[in-house]
């Protein structure tokens, strides 16, 4: 990410691996990509993927998502905090 400013699919594939989530091409497509702010085919290197921006808001509406399901922001807080040890 930090020489183009891009999160790939491989890249965000691994970190989704990594807390426990399965990744599919599609899926990053159609649920990532369309949803928080990303480059296109033809963006800086050529790749296509969230950029730093993007990043963040995802952290973001996860915080608020799992705020929602929990009903409790520290618990939500403290899923997000796991996902950075």
């Amino acid at each position: 990410m930090m020489a183009n400013k891009v999160l790939g699919y491989s890249e965000f594939r691994v970190f989704c691996d990594c807390i426990g989530r399965g990744l599919t091409f599609q899926d990053f497509q159609d649920d990532y990509l369309s949803k928080y702010q990303s480059t296109d085919h033809g963006g800086l290197g050529g790749e296509e993927g969230l950029t730093l921006d993007g990043f963040k808001d995802f952290f973001l509406a996860e915080l608020v998502n799992l705020t929602k399901q929990t009903n409790k922001q520290a618990e939500a807080e403290a899923v997000i905090f796991q996902w950075l040890e």
